[in-house]
């Protein structure tokens, strides 16, 4: 259990993950990942502790052998939201609830076959009502600063930036000094101060003037009466609407990113470029909320081979793999009319994974519509993600990154093209042809015939 929730931190890289990202994962995943187990078997104390150190690490941003500071205890982050914690599942308390849960339906369903075997057994049932396991445990009133944040319409990210605000762990220069990181911990932006939470994002001489000429037009008392920035926050929640709320929390959140690229990168940013930021992230934030908000029904996609328009043609493109063998290519270019203009199916000696092997089909027949002078084509695959990542013209370092970018710098050969997912049974032309790639190197065109070559 523990080898495998290793390895699944390991695979997400969480280097390349929001905070909010990383607590979607923690939550739905990591933790989730033993539920089953522990609902049966009580787990080793040490079992526990290994698993919560590896996804602790793993929030903090601790890789391999490097050490990240640990800006809160875990204790305090598997507390509810509800009481300014993330809620995070402590994984002891956890196990003792999930078997808590057999007991109470031993005591509630009596009727039950285990139930009826253990009273003849043994007289622990009698024990188990004595325990007084059905009373509720009171969680208390709900913190009203809490419920807020979280509801802010706001993107998780900024959410999870505004908890550490008021919780006052930023990694602030005075912060991290205190922690042994660096000697220096004045502001970067007015040299007067040292830069703690409250400094950063409210109290220097820039973010005062900041706060007093945006949309929400904020002036701060004397700095002997502003109190701790949580005090703060939570006098600004009780006065204005929601979206002044909203807008509030990605000002703080972009004040913060110009701290950071002023420090790290050396580039200052301008008050109005701060603002700027803040109200169009909110805006494309609201944007994307709309849309997913309207009613949706689920994509149908085709199952059949469909012909282009004409003047254009369509290249289907699929990918077999066999152990010990090889990767098999397989391509089939047609017109408006489903005639074939050319096919191909290729047997490469080296055993690629699968997304790679689909972009190198892909590869393949775009550079063989090239040679052939076609200018207008669709390029057509059952992968979907394959045809995600051409829509959007992502690349990335990665080995099918590099592939994908070969695909892409293809396109300026043509006049036009586009791409496009089809079910398995729409492109089993492809499919075939590169499953026989295995026994048939074929190369075929309506005007040439074809050459092959047993495999």
């Amino acid at each position: 259990m523990v080898d495998m929730i290793r390895k699944k931190l390991k695979d997400w890289n969480g280097r390349y993950l929001s905070t909010a990202g990383k607590m979607v994962l923690i939550q739905s995943a990591a933790q989730a990942i033993p539920s089953y187990l522990m609902s049966c078997f009580s787990f080793p104390a040490n079992t526990c502790n290994q698993i919560n150190s590896l996804i602790r690490n793993f929030w903090w941003g601790q890789r391999k052998e490097e050490r990240r500071i640990h800006w809160k205890a875990w204790s305090f982050m598997c507390k509810s939201k509800k009481e300014g914690c993330l809620g995070f599942r402590d994984l002891q308390c956890f196990n003792e609830a999930m078997l808590a849960k057999q007991c109470w339906r031993l005591l509630t369903n009596e009727s039950s076959l285990l139930s009826k075997v253990l009273k003849q057994r043994t007289e622990n049932i009698r024990a188990l009502k004595d325990n007084n396991l059905n009373s509720p445990s009171s969680s208390g009133n709900e913190a009203g600063l809490w419920k807020w944040l979280w509801y802010l319409k706001i993107p998780n990210k900024v959410k999870v930036f505004l908890w550490k605000c008021v919780i006052c762990i930023l990694p602030t220069k005075g912060a991290l000094r205190r922690r042994g990181v660096g000697t220096n911990a004045i502001c970067a932006r007015c040299g007067l101060a040292e830069e703690t939470n409250e400094h950063a994002v409210r109290d220097c001489g820039w973010m005062e003037f900041m706060w007093a000429m945006s949309p929400l037009h904020i002036y701060l008392p004397p700095l002997q009466h502003r109190g701790t920035l949580g005090d703060w926050v939570a006098q600004f929640m009780k006065q204005g609407d929601s979206d002044g709320h909203d807008l509030f929390a990605m000002i703080l959140w972009s004040a913060w990113a110009a701290i950071n690229k002023l420090i790290f990168e050396k580039q200052s940013i301008t008050h109005q470029q701060c603002i700027k930021l803040a109200t169009a992230r909110l805006h494309e934030h609201a944007q994307v909320g709309v849309m997913g908000r309207t009613p949706s029904t689920t994509r149908i996609y085709p199952q059949k081979w469909i012909p282009p328009e004409e003047s254009t043609v369509k290249i289907n493109s699929d990918a077999s793999i066999r152990d010990g063998e090889g990767t098999g290519i397989g391509i089939a270019i047609r017109d408006h009319r489903g005639q074939i203009i050319s096919t191909l199916s290729k047997m490469i000696p080296i055993e690629y994974d699968i997304a790679v092997a689909e972009a190198i089909a892909c590869r393949e027949g775009l550079v063989l519509a090239k040679d052939w002078g076609l200018r207008n084509v669709i390029i057509e695959s059952d992968n979907i993600n394959l045809v995600n990542r051409l829509q959007k013209r992502t690349e990335d370092l990665t080995y099918l990154g590099n592939i994908i970018a070969d695909v892409i710098h293809i396109f300026p050969y043509f006049d036009m093209v586009n791409s496009s997912f089809v079910k398995r049974s729409g492109n089993i032309l492809a499919h075939h042809l590169a499953s026989f790639s295995f026994f048939f190197s074929w190369f075929r065109t309506k005007d040439r015939g074809y050459s092959g070559s047993l495999g």
